[in-house]
């Protein structure tokens, strides 16, 4: 089977010119190809360093392109090491495994549900039934791997003293590709705490992803009786019988775990593969999509395309955290200067909106610069990703759910406008203001000139030297009447400026939610890494980032734009230009820093995540680069803080700061539902069929609690969901008898 597994991850390798597993010559002339352009690769580099040296280029040019030599030639090796093993196989071989690739889901294994047990187990059934597994399960074991896994298992067990310790390192093996040690370590931890529901569970997800559905099941079967209408217990029953190929009892459980918990991922995304073999694709679109709620995957989203469904805006969720007003713009729409209530207030409005006009202009003068630079490093960055040797480092940085779900979600959120850019909301803004006040002020403007046309013919009479009126002998007579005038307009006007000010706010405060939205999903779909080969984040460099500078340049742009001048009349005699200049502090703009932060601690070795990086402890155990089981690695977790460094038996994560629940229960409740908000127990482990698994986290030593959000989700497979089971799971089935 390893064979088989071997000969597709090549398949997916080479171009994709077949329609299906191509045969072996094909392959081999492929290959062959690749390496010939390659080669050509490699001379035009060496030819390029020759130059460069030659021309005394500059040392760091030249590196860059001896670190692309190295790569280039370093994938040449590997094509010739791959070409030599394709050989060793035979056709017969290729043609299996294109057969097996055919499959949607597996076909029934009569043999293996056979061997299953006619009734559940009882307690003490269990205990010989686990025991007798558990060295089947480690003679099948590598040597080498076994060895291993013993000094971890005793390293851990002195160290803690705790079998949930013991089975957080199973855990912690697997996350970091080691399936082998993870096997081994999850049967330990049973054998020595048979009585916790986590270790049992977590053990049987294990062997299900390793191809020993039958040997799981009677486990998880068990399991189910103690503890029924547990969601997690529930869908991994519903996964082992589908690797047994038994579509009936799969969707029966699968169903009943998404009964209990709609947006079950796992559940839902077999499902989705089951919907799809029998034809029913309205329903697989359905599936997937509940799946893709609350764990958004590429692979999923491919599925879902090609299924003929279309992914929406609601049907991801981010719920990663940002500041409330993470750029500062709140405080800008107090400090508008007011309008006078009348012509004894015209001075010092006059000289207030001086002053506010001049500081919008220092504000655009002051923000310039910066914004130009953060273009300058923007544009060097993008050119330097174009190299992959300083790209990897920084994609391999960011491989984190956060970024994923933030650069997929932030298209459909503008396009359904649950998002939106500052520079539309400060139209909108603009147009609440005027809307409000454009034609109240255009009517009481036509009446102040009515007014004024009133008075002037009024005064007209006073021009000639007979027959004037008694009132021509008062000289300010005209004056006072206009300043009247003037003084009734502007209390008027003030009234319609402060509503229209107020439906400008109305509108701003509408669209918040929209705007932090959209700078959310902008930060966090943003690649931070301006300084080549950083490991870590920083939250210097993510302040530098261009679209923080390019935001707040927009706000400034629009934001003197968003409501008129009033206009302003004095009092006899009085020139308004005269007046006391004045000096405005506009408020300053905000660099937030990222507020996701989180690590998880594991018995060999930690995960952080800061931000949207991840960054995974390798002091006590390697990532496995070359196993075949490792895939993708994603780590998802809710609100919650970094941990101290600490030695506590529990895989834990920091205070969840969002949930209320105080919910309390026992080891009783079993294995720890999706749906729940149990805070009493560590973990435990979901599966599927391709070598996925969920991990429920819980704080161990608080009243508040988790919920979905706090997962850790890990990629360990080497095939797709939906194909037969020689492609999930570790590639060879275990058949373990009891």
């Amino acid at each position: 089977m390893r064979i088989i597994i071997f000969l597709l991850l090549i398949s997916f390798m080479i171009k994709p010119a077949f329609s299906q597993t191509p045969s072996k010559k094909e392959m081999q002339q492929q290959m062959l190809e690749m390496s010939n352009e390659l080669n050509i690769q490699i001379a035009d580099l060496e030819k390029q360093i020759a130059d460069a040296k030659k021309n005394k280029a500059d040392e760091e040019t030249i590196k860059e392109l001896q670190d692309q030599l190295a790569m280039l030639k370093k994938q040449v090796a590997m094509m010739g090491g791959l070409n030599k093993q394709i050989g060793k196989v035979s056709e017969k071989t290729f043609q299996q495994a294109n057969e097996e690739g055919k499959n949607i889901v597996p076909k029934r294994d009569a043999t293996r549900i056979n061997s299953l047990p006619k009734k559940i187990l009882s307690d003490a059934e269990l205990v010989t039934y686990v025991k007798n597994l558990v060295d089947e399960v480690e003679k099948a074991l590598p040597a080498a791997e076994k060895t291993e896994a013993l000094k971890i298992y005793n390293q851990t067990k002195e160290k803690y003293k705790s079998a949930a310790a013991i089975s957080n390192a199973a855990t912690g093996c697997w996350i970091y590709g080691h399936w082998e040690k993870a096997l081994f370590l999850a049967g330990r931890a049973c054998q020595d705490n048979m009585k916790d529901p986590n270790n049992l569970n977590t053990y049987a997800s294990f062997l299900t992803m390793a191809d020993g559905e039958q040997a799981a099941l009677p486990i998880l079967q068990y399991l189910d009786k103690k503890y029924p209408e547990n969601s997690t217990i529930l869908n991994n029953i519903g996964q082992a019988w589908f690797g047994l190929g038994d579509m009936e009892n799969a969707k029966k459980y699968l169903k009943n775990a998404i009964n209990s918990y709609p947006d079950h991922s796992m559940a839902n995304l077999t499902m989705s593969t089951i919907y799809k073999s029998e034809g029913d694709t309205s329903n697989a679109i359905k599936a997937i999509k509940r799946s893709i709620k609350k764990a958004y995957t590429e692979d999923k989203d491919h599925e879902l395309e090609k299924l003929g469904g279309k992914l929406e805006d609601d049907d991801i969720e981010f719920n990663y955290p940002m500041e409330d007003d993470p750029l500062g713009f709140d405080p800008f729409f107090n400090v508008f200067p007011s309008a006078p209530a009348g012509v004894a207030e015209a001075p010092k409005a006059w000289s207030e909106w001086n002053a506010f006009d001049e500081a919008i202009e220092d504000l655009s003068k002051k923000i310039a610069p910066d914004e130009e630079a953060a273009g300058k490093r923007a544009e060097q960055f993008m050119m330097k990703m174009a190299n992959p040797t300083f790209n990897q480092p920084v994609l391999k940085l960011h491989k984190t759910n956060a970024r994923n779900i933030a650069v997929r979600k932030l298209p459909l959120a503008l396009k359904k406008k649950s998002a939106v850019t500052i520079e539309d909301v400060m139209k909108e803004v603009a147009n609440g203001f005027h809307d409000a006040t454009t034609n109240r002020l255009n009517a009481l403007e036509k009446q102040r000139e009515a007014d004024m046309a009133r008075i002037t013919a009024k005064w007209a009479k006073c021009e000639g030297s007979l027959n004037k009126p008694a009132y021509c002998s008062d000289v300010n007579g005209e004056c006072r009447e206009r300043e009247a005038v003037n003084d009734n307009f502007m209390k008027q006007a003030e009234a319609i400026i402060n509503d229209g000010r107020a439906a400008m706010l109305k509108v701003y405060r509408q669209n918040k939610a929209k705007i932090n939205q959209y700078i959310k999903l902008t930060g966090y779909g943003a690649l931070n890494d301006y300084a080549e080969r950083m490991q870590n984040f920083s939250k210097e460099v993510w302040q530098q980032n261009q679209w923080l500078y390019t935001y707040t340049a927009n706000f400034t742009s629009t934001y003197k734009s968003l409501l008129d001048r009033p206009k302003m009349f004095s009092k006899c005699g009085e020139d308004l230009s005269s007046a006391p200049k004045q000096t405005k502090q506009l408020p300053g703009f905000k660099k937030p820093d990222c507020p996701h932060s989180a690590t998880v601690k594991l018995p060999v070795g930690k995960i952080k995540e800061k931000c949207n990086t991840t960054k995974i402890d390798e002091s006590k155990l390697k990532m496995k680069q070359d196993n075949a089981q490792q895939g993708d690695f994603e780590f998802k977790v809710g609100d919650v803080t970094v941990l101290d460094e600490d030695d506590d038996v529990h895989l834990k994560i920091g205070e969840i700061t969002e949930i209320t629940d105080e919910e309390t229960s026992s080891v009783t409740n079993g294995p720890e539902k999706k749906e729940s908000s149990d805070p009493s127990k560590t973990f435990n482990v979901e599966c599927d069929n391709s070598g996925n698994i969920h991990i429920n986290i819980n704080k161990i030593d608080s009243q508040k609690s988790g919920n979905d959000n706090n997962i850790i989700k890990s990629t360990v497979n080497s095939g797709s969901t939906g194909n037969t089971s020689s492609l999930t799971g570790f590639g060879s089935h275990l058949m373990l008898t009891r």
